[in-house]
């Protein structure tokens, strides 16, 4: 009788819940419409809810999460005026600032 392969590995969860602090001094505006603030650097987070073409945002540091068309990279942003915050794909962004090894999460 053949000795059993090894335990196969489950699938590691998406984290919604990652940390943030305030790392960066940047700006950014949305170049979409109807573009999600989610809870966490993935796009399996929940919604928070969405933020549109030219609106305006906060950068506080960023994280490597699930790719959109392929750039993983995602800002923790706080919406400008207001204390909403959350994370937006960078693929949404145009940013004054650029991700560093200085200002990621």
């Amino acid at each position: 009788m053949a000795a059993p392969g090894p335990a196969s590995t489950p699938a590691t969860a998406l984290s919604c819940s990652h940390a943030y602090s305030n790392k960066s001094s940047g700006t950014a505006r949305l170049i979409g419409n109807n573009v999600n603030v989610r809870t966490g650097p993935h796009t399996t987070c929940a919604s928070t809810g969405q933020l549109n073409y030219d609106d305006g945002v906060y950068l506080h540091c960023w994280a490597t999460g699930t790719s959109v068309y392929g750039d993983s990279v995602w800002w923790h942003i706080r919406v400008n005026g207001t204390s909403w915050n959350g994370w937006i794909a960078r693929y949404y962004l145009d940013a004054t600032d650029w991700p560093t090894s200085s200002n990621k999460c």
